[in-house]
């Protein structure tokens, strides 16, 4: 997407569409299944339950960690471009990480009554999903997929 107010940080350098792995919904979860902390592993899986229903979309490995819905492509003003995914998730070591959830106002709204998490430049840090509201979350990932389509909100990442 062209847009003028797109900060130049971009997406895991893995994110470019030959080095993107086209893993479908049964890799994934065993990929999931195979995270190495039981924190990873139910986070994970929770993830990909949510995204999937509120997304409608088969899930997409961007790189080694990123689970991925949906496509966008960006251009940058100074004529960098990639692609990435509208919305995702990545069950880190140290706390869940979404991406494309925290970027329009309705999304900040939300982000106040969500609970316990961090933020960064367009990422939710979530360290247990126990802490944050489920019905809030859901509302975010619902917003991110809507706005972040052709011609939305989404241009920065984390």
């Amino acid at each position: 997407r062209h847009g003028a107010s797109m900060t130049e940080i971009p997406f895991p350098r893995t994110s470019r569409p030959a080095r993107r792995s086209r893993g479908r919904w049964t890799g994934l979860a065993d990929r999931v299944a195979s995270l190495p902390k039981a924190r990873q592993r139910d986070q994970g899986e929770a993830m990909l339950d949510l995204f999937g229903e509120v997304t409608g979309v088969d899930p997409v490995m961007w790189g080694p960690s990123i689970v991925g819905y949906g496509e966008l492509h960006y251009v940058y003003e100074s004529g960098r471009e990639g692609d990435m995914p509208r919305v995702a998730f990545s069950p880190r070591s140290t706390a869940l990480t979404l991406y494309g959830l925290a970027e329009s106002p309705d999304a900040l709204l939300l982000l106040d009554r969500l609970g316990r998490h961090k933020r960064s430049i367009a990422c939710v840090h979530i360290p247990r999903l126990e802490d944050v509201d489920d019905a809030v979350l859901r509302d975010l990932v619902t917003l991110a997929w809507a706005t972040n389509g052709p011609g939305g909100a989404s241009d920065a990442t984390c």
